[in-house]
């Protein structure tokens, strides 16, 4: 469930697994009927949130992720066709994408940044914090850092005893 403006009025837009988007009013449910809902209802919806902006990010299981203005046009869809391997995400903030072996950050309206083994070695992504102006994120090989000034990620020392999955 997440807050929906329209019109002036505050309303609740409502995510369904697979029935799409219903915006509901306090009292009864109507069905968001837009451009992004045939991809959502397709898709398997998994999670949303809204942007700063206004707009929505939506997450789905077999079908990547789709960004929506308010009125429901799409603005942004990532999936395996245009190079997204995963739909999985940790939001700091920002859209963070997690999948197998890279970290990505989605800067909307911003071009996509894709942080890879070409980076760093990293493995399956499980969580991720900021802190004191770090991005670190624990994988099943550990936890690692991005190092912003070299643009590489980095693992942190003194974690390596017995299994390095870590949450």
């Amino acid at each position: 469930m997440l807050p929906y403006n329209k019109n002036g009025k505050n309303l609740v837009l409502v995510g369904t697994f697979n029935r799409g988007l219903y915006v509901f009013n306090g009292n009864s449910f109507e069905p968001f009927n837009c451009e992004a809902n045939y991809f959502l209802k397709q898709n398997t919806l998994y999670k949303g949130k809204s942007l700063t902006d206004g707009s929505y990010v939506f997450i789905t299981l077999d079908g990547g992720m789709i960004i929506m203005d308010s009125e429901g046009e799409t603005k942004l869809l990532l999936n395996k066709r245009t190079g997204l391997s995963s739909s999985s995400f940790v939001d700091q903030g920002l859209i963070w994408i997690a999948p197998e072996g890279s970290i990505s950050v989605v800067e909307y309206p911003s071009p996509l940044t894709l942080f890879d083994e070409s980076a760093g070695q990293v493995s399956s992504v499980l969580s991720s914090i900021r802190y004191k102006g770090l991005l670190y994120f624990s994988t099943t090989n550990g936890v690692f850092y991005l190092d912003g000034k070299s643009q590489s990620i980095k693992q942190v020392t003194g974690f390596n005893m017995g299994n390095n999955q870590s949450f």
